[in-house]
């Protein structure tokens, strides 16, 4: 996959803006997203830097840099989706494709039947455990493959899946993705990103 470096100027909304922070982190690049709130993104922000990531957080930008991560080893995350000002329900599929590095758990108190997209990330090779509000991710290696995109969120889980794996993958039925995000193939390829559309 290519490295993902540059800025995305976007206009307050903070699951394109965390989208995109996870996009440049599966390919170990560094993204400025500018025009939102970062105080919206506060506790997707916390679980990051639990992780070991470094976010620099300005009035209205946030710069994340893969390459400068704290010194210390840091735990698996677990991830508690709840209700604002908790971490989003809608950016915890985007995180399973991130946790295959290094393995974590996910549990949604919103929607606890939310695991079902896991399937479509399966041919990339991510291992996995779940069950109703939970999964465990298993530290994985992500290799290309051909899916679907099973809804809004977990179709981008599979893309973002697409970009970590070294390779090209296929992912069917991409309206559902790009109904949830504004020119989403244009601003990535302004950084970076090997992203075609392709209309059969």
């Amino acid at each position: 996959s290519k490295e993902i470096r540059g800025t995305i100027l976007l206009v307050g909304d903070m699951i394109e803006a965390g989208s995109y922070i996870i996009c440049a982190l599966m390919t170990s690049g560094k993204i400025k997203v500018s025009g939102i709130d970062p105080v919206e993104l506060s506790s997707f922000l916390c679980v990051l830097s639990d992780m070991g990531y470094c976010p620099v957080i300005d009035k209205d930008s946030i710069t994340l840099d893969s390459s400068v991560k704290m010194g210390q080893k840091q735990k698996c995350p677990h991830i508690n989706a709840a209700p604002y000002p908790d971490f989003p329900t809608d950016l915890q599929p985007l995180m399973a494709p991130l946790l295959s590095g290094c393995g974590g758990i996910i549990t949604d108190r919103v929607w606890q039947e939310r695991f079902g997209y896991l399937h479509a990330l399966r041919p990339f090779g991510l291992a996995f455990q779940c069950g109703c509000g939970w999964a465990k991710i298993e530290k994985s290696r992500l290799t290309p493959a051909v899916t679907s995109a099973p809804d809004l969120r977990g179709g981008m889980a599979a893309l973002i899946s697409a970009l970590g794996a070294d390779g090209v993958s296929e992912i069917h039925s991409p309206d559902v993705i790009l109904r949830g995000y504004d020119a989403l193939i244009e601003k990535l390829t302004s950084v970076g990103a090997d992203v075609k559309l392709i209309n059969l």
